[in-house]
């Protein structure tokens, strides 16, 4: 049996490491979790916690673990269901994941953040119509959220519904200008629309933000645009960054293709030859 001396010193140190935890102090809050997991294996909080440190360090499937035997201690966590999901998510086991969000939104079905959680694994699973379902839900508590504004145009753009992603993105980025997710989506959908000019201009954002990947998305506009000599640039930079992208490799040859056709060697180049390069 517990004594209340140990209980009391089990608390201290819980209270102890979740303040250094908040704190940002990892290493020493990892230190007493594991401090009182030495004094009592199955202690609910230093399990549960220590798996979200382990969460926050990247480390998915030790945090699987961690919280997953907290769970067999205390299985009605709604934070621990949470968490637990969050990790099985990271680790690509994402109708696990779903179940377990499931579980915990049957103890508390108003918490949005759940809502949002399940609406990403279904997202991630192919899911659509229910992922819609779930972003509704965070959108009806918070219609100013930025995070389900986009991934519901995510959804709606993978369904074919254009225009209404379009207007889901617009309406994140009046709320938060540089949020990457939305800018790219909508530099994609702008050049499905052929208005290559608005494109660039989420394009220059995003590299102002130091998303690389958007070097290719403003090569692709300017290429429509006829401006190949930028197009061009614009794929070779990316690829002194990433030598292995496989799209800016393609569309670096077919602005190649552009330049050589556009200049005098064009007319001296065999047709055998001018086929080949066609295709």
């Amino acid at each position: 049996m517990t004594s209340p001396r140990h209980a009391q010193l089990q608390q201290q140190s819980i209270q102890s490491a979740i303040a250094l935890h908040r704190q940002g102090q990892l290493k020493e809050a990892e230190r007493l979790y594991n401090d009182v997991l030495r004094r009592e294996r199955n202690q609910f909080d230093a399990l549960h916690l220590l798996g979200l440190l382990r969460y926050q360090q990247a480390r998915y499937s030790d945090a699987q673990l961690l919280i997953g035997a907290a769970l067999k201690t205390n299985s009605a966590s709604v934070a621990a269901l949470t968490n637990y999901g969050l990790a099985l998510d990271k680790l690509g086991r994402r109708d696990e994941a779903l179940a377990s969000y499931d579980k915990a939104l049957a103890l508390a079905p108003d918490n949005v953040d759940l809502f949002f959680n399940r609406g990403n694994a279904l997202l991630a699973l192919g899911r659509h119509e229910h992922a819609l379902e779930s972003y509704d839900k965070v959108l009806a508590a918070r219609p100013d959220d930025v995070g389900a504004l986009s991934n519901r145009g995510s959804v709606l753009q993978l369904l074919g519904r254009d225009e209404e992603a379009l207007a889901r993105y617009d309406q994140a980025l009046a709320l938060m200008p540089g949020h990457v997710n939305s800018l790219y989506n909508r530099a994609t959908l702008l050049q499905q629309f052929g208005r290559f000019d608005d494109a660039l201009k989420s394009c220059s954002i995003l590299l102002a933000l130091g998303h690389v990947e958007a070097l290719n998305l403003r090569g692709k506009s300017l290429f429509a645009l006829e401006r190949v000599k930028e197009a061009l640039a614009s794929f070779e930079k990316l690829l002194t960054i990433d030598g292995a992208h496989a799209d800016a490799h393609s569309n670096r040859c077919r602005a190649l293709v552009a330049l050589v056709r556009r200049s005098s060697i064009w007319g001296a180049i065999p047709m055998r030859l001018k086929a080949m390069i066609r295709r």
